[in-house]
């Protein structure tokens, strides 16, 4: 698929509320941007395909302070490794790298951030929400263990 065929997709579901939580639309925009990557062609689109995706993300969800923090690390790892003057597949493993770390310490600051919310649920709490959170999920995923 092309990168503005999935990025149209991406929106699509942002909108419409298919993808809710602030952690699900990073997931999502990091594979979206990892299939992206991989089916580059050359150095120019990667990297008009990587900004264009973010830029469109962004628009969509100003305000998820996790995207913007996620697509400032893409950005910057994007500038560095142009700047490097990689051949293709090198541009590639490294944004795919980068990606991967992405993922890691997203899933190792959810597991802390789960751990240390449950330690603070006490037997009677009333705990109330009012949006969709995988974070807020993990919490009380760990409350009942």
């Amino acid at each position: 698929m092309e990168a503005k065929t999935l990025v149209s997709k991406l929106v699509s579901n942002i909108i419409s509320w298919k993808i809710r939580s602030s952690t699900e639309l990073v997931e999502e925009i990091l594979n979206t941007l990892g299939c992206i990557i991989k089916k580059s062609k050359d150095l120019n689109s990667l990297v008009l395909d990587v900004i264009y995706t973010v830029n469109e993300v962004i628009k969509v969800r100003p305000t998820a302070a996790m995207l913007i923090n996620c697509s400032r690390d893409i950005l910057l790892e994007l500038h560095n490794v142009i700047n490097s003057k990689p051949k293709l597949p090198e541009a590639k493993e490294a944004l795919l790298n980068k990606i991967r770390k992405i993922k890691g310490r997203m899933m190792n600051n959810i597991e802390r951030i789960a751990t240390i919310g449950a330690n603070r649920i006490v037997p009677g709490d009333v705990i109330m929400t009012s949006a969709y959170s995988k974070t807020v999920m993990k919490i009380f995923e760990k409350a009942l263990e």
